[in-house]
C-alpha cells in the first residue's frame, strides 16, 4: 500500500491518496482536483472517503465524484453536515457557502470497507464532530481532525464534544500498535509519540 499527500484548500487540508495495485481511494479532497487526478493516472479510483463533514474537507468532492464515478463514503452521523453551511462551518467564511450535494454511501459506527485490493477499517471517533472517523490501512492511521501532531481536534463547532473527543483519543491509544498517523492538517506523526505528549 502506498500513500500520497496533497496539501490543499483554504486551510491547508491534507488530502490523501491510498493505492494498492491499480486500486485507489481519496480522503478529504478539499481542492486541487487536477493535482489529485495527476496522481491517479494509471489507477482506478474506487471511492472518496471523508473523515468528517466540515467544509475544509469536502470542497472538491462533487467534482471528483461526478467526473470519475467514484462513490462517496461518510459516517451516517455527519451526513447532515454536507449540504448545510451552518453545520459544516462554511458560514464562518466571508461570503462563504460550501456544500456537497453528492449522495453518500453511509456507514454506522465502525466499519470494514473494501475497494478492490484495499481493505480499510473505519473507526468511529466522535468528538471533533458527531461522525468523525479515523481509518486504518496497513500501518497507516488517517486521523482527520481527531488527532494531530502535538494536539487534538477542536470541539467548539457543531456536533463537537470535548468529553467524546478524549474518549476517542483514549481509544486510539489503546489500539496496541504504533501506527503512522496522517492528520487532516499539519505533518504526520506516530501514535506512540502523541500518546507520550498527551499523557
Amino acid at each position: 500500500m502506498e500513500i500520497k499527500t496533497i496539501n490543499c484548500g483554504l486551510l491547508g487540508t491534507n488530502c490523501y491518496i491510498l493505492t494498492e495495485g491499480t486500486d485507489a481511494v481519496v480522503f478529504d479532497p478539499d481542492g486541487e482536483k487536477e493535482k489529485i487526478y495527476s496522481l491517479l493516472e494509471g489507477f482506478d479510483l474506487k471511492a472518496v472517503i471523508l473523515t468528517h463533514g466540515h467544509f475544509d474537507h469536502i470542497g472538491a468532492v462533487d467534482d471528483i465524484c461526478r467526473e470519475t464515478g467514484a462513490r462517496l463514503y461518510i459516517n451516517a452521523e455527519d451526513e447532515e453536515m454536507l449540504a448545510d453551511p451552518n453545520k459544516n462551518a462554511s458560514f464562518l467564511l466571508p461570503g462563504g457557502r460550501i456544500v456537497c450535494t453528492t449522495t453518500p454511501l453511509l456507514f454506522d459506527g465502525d466499519a470494514d470497507l473494501y475497494f478492490g485490493e484495499l481493505h480499510i477499517k473505519a473507526l468511529h471517533t466522535p468528538g471533533h464532530t458527531k461522525g468523525s472517523c479515523c481509518f486504518i490501512c496497513g500501518d497507516v492511521l488517517i486521523s482527520g481532525d481527531t488527532l494531530f501532531k502535538n494536539g487534538i481536534g477542536r470541539t467548539d463547532l457543531y456536533g463537537g464534544s470535548t468529553a467524546r473527543e478524549y474518549e476517542s483519543i483514549s481509544r486510539l491509544f489503546k489500539l496496541g500498535k504504533d501506527y503512522t498517523v496522517y492528520p487532516g492538517h499539519g505533518p504526520k506523526t506516530t501514535l506512540k509519540r502523541e500518546q507520550r505528549g498527551i499523557r
